[in-house]
């Protein structure tokens, strides 16, 4: 399993990924209860490999979160310091709408949902 930082931390758990995101992103909601399924493994053309996920979240509702920020030197180079919010929004939509959003490494994660989902008949 995939650690904050990248790390895998296989004895940790799935369940450890979503708490440790909750504390680090400060989310401010628990995560969805457990069992997750894990989609798959894939790297990103930076070479950053990702494992994604997934669980059933119908109860989860994207307006119950809280999004931390962080703070840049904004304009570059003008010694001023600004903040910004980590995340700008969450939102439920159909898979090919997520598709258009997502960078291309993220992709074939919404592939490995689409034919779970299939599978199962939803």
């Amino acid at each position: 399993m995939v650690g904050a930082q990248g790390r895998v931390r296989p004895r940790h758990g799935v369940g450890a990924r979503g708490r440790t995101a909750r504390i680090r992103r400060g989310l401010g909601v628990a995560p969805p209860p457990e069992p997750y399924a894990e989609l798959g493994t894939w790297s990103y053309s930076s070479g950053k490999r990702i494992t994604v996920f997934v669980v059933d979240g119908r109860a989860f509702d994207p307006g119950d979160l809280t999004f931390g920020e962080f703070e840049l030197e904004w304009p570059p180079r003008s010694g001023r310091t600004a903040s910004f919010p980590e995340v700008d929004r969450a939102e439920w939509m159909p898979l090919p709408d997520a598709r258009a959003k997502l960078v291309k490494g993220q992709r074939p994660a919404l592939d490995a949902l689409e034919e779970k989902l299939a599978d199962a008949g939803a």
